[in-house]
């Protein structure tokens, strides 16, 4: 019915979305008071307020749903739940991470040894047997430089310099030793003066390092030993089991006397004050005179060692007389006063 369209369109805008069921409450209404005519003008209002909320309701809706999506939005993506890495991404991770701690420590670890050895306890295995085998090389080197020690001497043994006198000459002319001066007396004009030549017989170098020269006039002091003794030695001295030489200890000191190079040095008897010794000298030189009671002797000895670092000593006495009629030295085979060490 068309007077009841208006109502329900009313009671729609009032009550909501839903219709109006019920025809009789719909006739209710249009028995109604509002239906006369003279309120008619009344009614008009009324339905122009209505659609003017209507239209207002419409268009407030839309807005507040714009608004109430807006905030659910807001609030949707405030309450979304953070960004999170899935467990097993997570384990994987941190094994791989430990295992490249790991590496990293192990590397350390082993520059560590390489710079700072690890030492074992003395007695691992290890030690003693390093220990055991240094023991068997330091005897082993021991035991061959004994043998080569052996060896060297027995090479030393048979390469040794051997120091010896060759000869001995007098160098004043016999006929000289003692003149007639001026005034008819009979002096010395000049010393006594000899020239010894030493030869080395070894196989090395011999260096003198003590030497004495000694040059002595000896005669009989009685006619007792001249029947007692067979000929004049130089005096012994039993005591030091030696010759009497002289003071001096520096005949030829430093010297080096090559294998088979012959060494010769000069050494001077000094002019005696007295005319006794000068006419025992005279005596001794010369020939037809009897020397088997005065002799003119020229003794000593050489103290000598090796040049190499094995430095052994060797010594080698000797003695000789003059001979008028040989006109030089000869020995007087006396191991007393001639050896050699």
């Amino acid at each position: 019915m068309p007077g009841i369209a208006l109502p329900v369109a009313m009671f729609r805008c009032h009550g909501g979305e839903q219709p109006i069921r019920h025809l009789s409450v719909a006739r209710q209404f249009a028995n109604s008071t509002w239906m006369k005519p003279r309120h008619a003008a009344t009614l008009v209002v009324l339905l122009a307020s209505c659609l003017l909320l209507l239209g207002a309701s419409r268009n407030a809706r839309p807005d507040q749903h714009r608004e109430g999506s807006q905030e659910q939005t807001n609030v949707t993506e405030q309450r979304q739940p953070e960004s999170t890495v899935p467990l097993s991404l997570y384990n994987s991770t941190q094994s791989a991470l430990g295992s490249a701690l790991h590496a990293l420590q192990a590397e350390q670890e082993a520059r560590a040894k390489e710079k700072r050895p690890e030492y074992e306890p003395w007695c691992s295995p290890s030690v003693i047997v390093q220990a055991v085998l240094a023991v068997v090389g330091a005897g082993y080197l021991i035991f061959a430089a004994l043998q080569w020690q052996v060896v060297y001497l027995a090479f030393f043994a048979d390469h040794r310099p051997r120091l010896g006198i060759r000869r001995i000459a007098l160098l004043n002319v016999p006929e000289e030793i003692l003149v007639q001066s001026s005034e008819g007396a009979l002096t010395q004009p000049a010393p006594i003066e000899v020239q010894l030549q030493l030869i080395n017989r070894g196989g090395s170098d011999a260096q003198i390092i003590e030497g004495n020269v000694t040059l002595k006039v000896d005669k009989f002091e009685s006619i007792s030993e001249a029947l007692k003794k067979k000929k004049v030695l130089p005096p012994f001295d039993v005591r030091k089991g030696t010759p009497a030489y002289s003071e001096e200890r520096d005949a030829a000191e430093g010297a080096i006397v090559k294998p088979a190079e012959p060494f010769s040095f000069n050494k001077m008897m000094p002019v005696s004050g007295s005319p006794g010794d000068a006419v025992f000298i005279y005596l001794a030189v010369h020939h037809g005179e009897d020397s088997s009671t005065v002799a003119f002797h020229v003794f000593g000895y050489f103290k000598y060692r090796t040049t190499a670092w094995f430095q052994r000593s060797y010594f080698t006495a000797f003695c000789r007389r003059y001979d008028p009629e040989k006109g030089g030295f000869v020995a007087i085979n006396e191991p007393d006063y001639e050896y050699e060490d």
